[in-house]
């Protein structure tokens, strides 16, 4: 049987101390240190959920900004297309213009040429006329009669 004597209180006040011991020794300095890498772990988290958040900031301003851009550069690509087109008009009407005023040049100045050369003909007919008479009774007097040049009909 259990006898109840001084040694079950002497092993009592031992057991007492032994935990006392080990709660000083061993489970206060697990538990604080549990307790750091808890809050290190919290601390790691929370940065890890703040760079997260950073980044995501930072890559919506980035798209922001690239989708910005490309608008713009849609719309200057759209006025140098347009300022393109302007000029090519430009330069088209300045060589039509051009064209039509050499063509109507042409036109006067080989208009004016073919007056001259009526003119020309005109004044020059009646000497043409007479000698062409000329020729004739010339032709006409040397057959002798009928006026028939035989070179003529050949």
């Amino acid at each position: 049987m259990i006898d109840l004597n001084i040694t079950l209180l002497i092993q009592l006040v031992n057991f007492i101390i032994a935990l006392v011991g080990i709660n000083y020794l061993l489970v206060r300095p697990i538990r604080r240190i549990v307790k750091q890498r808890r809050e290190l772990a919290a601390g790691l988290l929370q940065d890890a959920e703040n760079f997260t958040a950073n980044a995501k900031e930072k890559l919506e301003s980035y798209e922001a900004a690239l989708a910005r851009a490309r608008e713009e550069a849609s719309k200057e690509r759209e006025r140098e297309k347009a300022e393109a087109h302007r000029r090519e008009g430009e330069i088209l009407s300045a060589a039509q213009a051009q064209a039509a005023s050499f063509l109507q040049e042409t036109r006067e100045t080989t208009r004016a040429a073919i007056e001259e050369a009526m003119q020309e003909l005109s004044r020059r007919i009646p000497a043409l006329a007479a000698e062409a008479a000329a020729n004739l009774s010339r032709a006409g007097s040397s057959s002798g009669r009928g006026g028939h040049n035989n070179k003529v009909g050949r």
